[in-house]
């Protein structure tokens, strides 16, 4: 019979590593959860999105060093979806592919 390979610590971290999503994703996550837990059925505006934003920045990112959030940032706002109000106009829709995005990144 085959010995068993049992998993080091250092298996087992980069395991529990790979599996968190990235501060980006984080981010996109959280900005999705205040969409959804403020206003679903408000009609998406820029200036909705802008302040939301600034709320899950500074809980998902705020602990962490500048660098680490300005990446985190600037990758997801790169991943944000694109706004078409012929496609969606709710808060909660925005918020469901916020997520799709962040299972992305």
């Amino acid at each position: 019979m085959a010995d068993r390979i049992h998993p080091t610590q250092q298996d087992e971290g980069l395991r529990r590593a790979l599996a968190t999503p990235s501060y980006a994703a984080q981010l996109l996550t959280a900005l999705a959860d205040r969409l959804d837990d403020s206003r679903p059925t408000a009609t998406f505006t820029h200036r909705i999105l802008a302040l939301a934003l600034a709320i899950a920045a500074a809980s998902t990112l705020g602990p962490l060093p500048a660098a680490v959030q300005g990446d985190a940032a600037t990758r997801a706002l790169a991943a944000l979806p694109q706004i078409d109000r012929g496609a969606w106009t709710t808060c909660g829709e925005y918020a469901l592919r916020l997520r799709a995005a962040a299972k992305e990144l």
